[in-house]
Formats: C-alpha cells, structure tokens, sequence
C-alpha cells in the first residue's frame, strides 16, 4: 500500500460502568514499513510492524487514556475537551443487574 493512502477504521472506547461504548476513528498508513495509527479525537497514535499488531496497540493506548484519566477523576473533563458531547442519562451509573447483562 502507498504511504500516502490512509486506512479508516476504528477503536472502542469502554468506559467504566457504562453499557455504550464509543467507536471513535482511527487512521492506519503504511510507512518505511512500518505501520502507523492514529486515534485524532483524543490525538492517540502508534505504530507497529503490521496493521493488525498497531490497530491492538491502538486499543491498548486508547485504553489506558481512559483509565488514567479515570484514575485521576477527569475523565469527564478530558472527552468535553476533545469535543465530545454526551448526555446526562449516559453518565447515569449502571446498575449491577444491568451491568451483568450481555450487550
């Protein structure tokens, strides 16, 4: 594939006690052979020898991006600052008979 050829294709965003995740964007290119990600609403990026191996350390990053920030108790704060708009309802906790259903 050229390097000048982006691949779209997307990762998922969990969040902790919450029934929806997101699927947000990512971006895949081939270059000098190796191949680069990108998640451009939260500005997440890797790369890896494969597509396959940078879209799992992709999810892996995006990942970690929220639970750091969740750690720290600014998620909330972290997704209105990347432009992400979300309801009050889907902020609402779960319940745990909620949370053990299957999605």
């Amino acid at each position: 594939m050229p390097s000048d050829c982006p691949v779209r294709d997307e990762v998922v965003m969990c969040l902790p006690n919450r029934v929806a995740p997101f699927r947000w964007p990512a971006w895949f290119r081939a270059d000098g052979g190796v191949w680069r990600a990108w998640c451009p609403i939260i500005n997440v990026m890797t790369q890896a020898r494969t597509k396959e191996r940078a879209s799992e350390r992709l999810q892996e990053a995006v990942d970690r991006w929220v639970e750091s920030r969740a750690e720290r108790g600014v998620l909330e704060e972290a997704i209105a600052k990347a432009g992400i708009v979300v309801t009050d309802a889907f902020w609402g906790e779960v319940s745990d008979e909620e949370s053990d259903e299957e999605i």
